[in-house]
């Protein structure tokens, strides 16, 4: 279970940065409720530099996607 999903208990990784970022910005995307801005950084830990070109990366992928 710990591949598909990190445990909430479990050492910070990577892929929890990737999770959590990239289900906030599929959430947003969609106009659905999600987490705020200050909440989202502090439970990332990646500079701001890193989570800005991540971020944008996310925002220009969903933005070119095909909607149904």
């Amino acid at each position: 279970m710990t591949a598909e999903r990190p445990a909430p208990s479990g050492p910070h990784t990577p892929i929890n940065d990737g999770i959590i970022l990239g289900t906030r910005e599929v959430l947003r995307h969609a106009h659905q409720r999600n987490l705020p801005e200050e909440q989202l950084l502090r439970a990332l830990q990646l500079d701001e530099p890193t989570f800005v070109r991540i971020r944008t990366t996310l925002l220009t992928m969903l933005r070119e996607a095909p909607h149904p």
